[in-house]
C-alpha cells in the first residue's frame, strides 16, 4: 500500500511539474508580449501628441530597429486602410488580419495579439494591435522565432510539445507535430480557470496527452505544454519497480545494519546528553566530544558553539556586574567627597574667627562641592530619562560657535587652576547646524571638563572646527594620557571609565573623579540631533573627540537660527 501510495505521489508530483512548466512558459510569453505592447502604446502617445509624417516615419523605424523580432509596423485609419508602414515589404498586412484586429479591439475595448496567416511559410506571423483614439490603430507582426526564444529557457522532457494561442485559439507558436495540441474546448476550460491540466486523446496518432495550459495575463494568450503520457509517467513507473526491487534488499539490508547504526546513534547522543547536563550544573568549560561529521557532529558542533555564546554572555554578565560594583562605589565616592567637604569647611566656618580671604576661599570650596553634587545628580537624572526614552532635544537651525565660545569661557577658570591653556581655532561664523543649543553646550562643556580633568600639569587643549561635505565638525583635543587601545571601544558606554596609562589593566581604581556616563549622555544627545562623536586616541599622545552635527539643508532656514541664550 505504501509503495503504491509513493507512485500516486511520484504522478501526482510529475503533474505539477508539468503544470509549473506550462505557468512559467505563460509569464515568459506576456512578458515577451507586454514588451511590444509597451513600444506600440508609447508610439500612440507620441501620435496623439502631433508631428509630420517623416517624424512618424522615424518613429517607426526605431521602434522596429529595436526590437529584433518585429517583421513590420503599420498604422492603420478608422477603416483599416494602411496609411504609414515601415518597412515597405513586398506582403504588408492582409486586410483580413486588419479586419480581424479592428473587430478585437473594438469587442475588448483594449490592445488584442492574434495570429497572422497571410504571412508566407508555415508559421505565419504574430499581430499585435493598439487601438488610436483617432478611431485607428497601430499594428505591429512579429515573428515566430521571439517566442521560441523565450520559451527556450523552459526545460521540457523527451517528446513534449510546447505552444502558444492567442484569444481566438490560433496558434502563435509550436515547437513540434501538431499531435498534442488541444481542441477548442480546452482553450475555453484555461480560460476560465486561468490554469488547467487536462488528459486527453489528440492527433492522428490517437495517443493520450497530457496537457498543461495557462493564461498569459493580460494577454489573454495561452501557453501549452503537452506529453504523451507514457513518456511523462514513464519516470515514476521506472522508479516503482525499482522501489519494489530495492525495498526488498533493504529490509535485508536494514535488519543487519540497524544494530550498528543504533549503537553508532546512541553513544553520541549520550556523551551529548552528558555534556548538557554538566553544563547545566553550571561548569560553563564543557563542550561536547566531537567525532566524525554528519547531523551529530554538526548538533555536537552546535552546543559547542552555544556553550561558547553562553560563556561569553556570563563573562559579560560578569563584566556588567563588576561595573555595577564600580558605579555603586563610584557615586559613593562621588556623594561622600564633597559632602565631608562642605561639612569639614561649614564646621570651620561657624568655630572661626576667620579673616575674608579664608571665609572667601571656604565658601567658593564649598560652593564648586555643591556643584560637582548638582552635575552628578544631572547625569543620574538624564541616565534615568534615556533609560525610560524620555530624553528629548529640540533640534532647530544653530549657531554653533558662539555655544563652542560659551563653553570655553565657563571652563577656562578651571583649567587655569590646573595650569591648563585652552586655545580655540574657530571662525566668527560656521554654518548653521540642526541642534539643541542647550544640548549641544552641555556636550562640548562635559568634553572640554573631561580634556581639563585628564590634561596633565602645563597641558593645552586645541579646539577647533571644520565643514565636511553637509555636516560641520567640532574638534576638541587635548594632551593628556591618551586612551588604551583595549579601552576605546568601549568610552561611550554607560559606566564605563578608562584607564590612565599608570593604572594597570587588572585596577580599576582611578584618581579621577566620574562615574563613566559624561561620553554615554553626551552620544546620545548628539545622536538625537542626527550626529555623532567620534573618538580617536592613542596612549601617551592625548585624545581628540570630534562632534559631527547636520548643517542646516536649505539657506533660507538661516533667518530662522536659535541664538544661544
Amino acid at each position: 500500500m505504501a509503495l503504491l501510495d509513493m507512485r500516486s505521489a511520484s504522478e501526482r508530483r510529475l503533474k505539477e511539474s508539468l503544470q509549473q512548466q506550462a505557468e512559467l512558459a505563460a509569464v515568459a510569453l506576456e512578458r515577451w508580449v507586454m514588451e511590444h505592447v509597451r513600444g506600440l502604446s508609447i508610439l500612440a502617445l507620441r501620435m496623439e501628441q502631433g508631428g509630420n509624417i517623416m517624424t512618424l516615419r522615424s518613429d517607426l523605424s526605431i521602434l522596429r530597429s529595436r526590437r529584433p523580432h518585429m517583421i513590420d509596423v503599420a498604422v492603420l485609419d478608422a477603416k483599416g486602410t494602411v496609411t504609414l508602414w515601415e518597412p515597405v515589404l513586398p506582403d504588408g498586412p492582409a486586410p483580413q488580419v486588419s479586419v480581424a484586429l479592428a473587430g478585437e479591439m473594438r469587442q475588448a475595448q483594449r490592445w488584442v495579439v492574434l495570429a497572422d496567416r497571410s504571412m508566407p511559410g508555415e508559421t505565419g506571423a504574430i499581430a499585435i494591435g493598439w487601438p488610436l483614439r483617432t478611431g485607428g490603430a497601430l499594428v505591429a507582426r512579429l515573428a515566430p522565432a521571439g517566442i521560441a526564444e523565450v520559451f527556450a529557457n523552459v526545460q521540457l522532457g523527451e517528446g513534449a510539445v510546447i505552444a502558444a494561442f492567442d484569444q481566438r485559439g490560433q496558434p502563435l507558436y509550436t515547437s513540434g507535430p501538431a499531435a498534442g495540441l488541444p481542441d477548442a474546448e480546452m482553450l475555453e476550460v484555461v480560460r476560465s480557470r486561468r490554469t488547467t491540466l487536462v488528459e486527453a486523446i489528440t492527433g492522428r496518432d490517437a495517443v493520450a496527452h497530457m496537457h498543461a495550459l495557462a493564461v498569459g495575463g493580460t494577454t489573454n494568450c495561452v501557453a501549452m505544454v503537452a506529453v504523451p503520457n507514457y513518456r511523462l509517467f514513464m519516470p515514476a513507473r521506472q522508479q516503482f519497480g525499482q522501489y519494489v526491487v530495492f525495498s526488498a534488499l533493504g529490509l535485508m539490508a536494514a535488519a543487519v545494519a540497524a544494530g550498528a547504526v543504533a549503537r553508532g546513534i546512541l553513544q553520541p547522543v549520550r556523551r551529548l546528553q552528558d555534556a548538557a547536563v554538566r553544563f547545566g550544573e553550571g561548569r560553563f568549560g564543557t563542550r561536547a566530544e566531537i567525532r566524525g561529521g554528519g547531523e551529530l557532529g554538526q548538533l555536537a558542533s552546535a552546543f559547542n558553539h552555544m556553550a561558547d555564546l553562553i560563556e561569553e554572555r556570563e563573562a559579560r554578565l560578569q563584566e556588567l556586574d563588576e561595573l555595577k560594583s564600580e558605579f555603586v562605589s563610584n557615586v559613593s565616592h562621588e556623594l561622600r567627597t564633597p559632602l565631608t567637604t562642605i561639612k569639614t569647611l561649614t564646621r570651620v566656618l561657624l568655630r572661626g574667627p576667620l579673616n575674608d580671604q579664608e571665609r572667601r576661599e571656604y565658601l567658593e570650596t564649598i560652593g564648586n562641592e555643591c556643584d560637582r553634587q548638582i552635575d552628578l545628580v544631572v547625569n543620574l537624572l538624564d541616565l534615568s530619562r534615556i533609560e525610560a526614552g524620555r530624553m528629548q532635544v529640540t533640534v532647530r537651525p544653530t549657531d554653533a560657535a558662539p555655544v563652542v565660545r560659551q563653553c570655553t569661557d565657563a571652563m577656562t577658570p578651571g583649567a587655569r587652576e590646573r595650569n591648563v591653556t585652552v586655545h580655540v581655532t574657530m571662525p566668527e561664523k560656521l554654518p548653521s547646524v540642526l541642534a539643541d543649543a542647550a544640548a549641544l553646550r552641555r556636550v562640548i562643556c562635559g568634553l572640554l571638563d573631561n580634556a581639563i580633568k585628564y590634561s596633565e600639569e602645563a597641558g593645552a587643549i586645541s579646539i577647533t572646527s571644520s565643514v565636511s561635505g553637509f555636516q560641520v565638525g567640532i574638534h576638541v583635543s587635548d594632551t593628556g594620557p591618551g586612551i588604551l587601545a583595549e579601552d576605546l571601544p568601549h568610552v561611550f558606554e554607560k559606566f564605563y571609565r578608562a584607564r590612565t596609562r599608570d593604572v594597570t589593566p587588572g585596577d580599576r581604581r582611578r584618581d579621577v573623579p566620574g562615574v563613566g556616563l559624561g561620553l554615554y549622555i553626551a552620544r546620545t544627545l548628539v545622536e538625537q540631533m542626527g550626529g555623532r562623536v567620534d573618538v580617536k586616541s592613542e596612549s601617551g599622545r592625548g585624545a581628540l573627540f570630534t562632534v559631527w552635527l547636520p548643517v542646516v539643508p536649505h539657506p533660507h532656514d538661516q533667518d530662522r537660527e536659535a541664538r544661544p541664550e
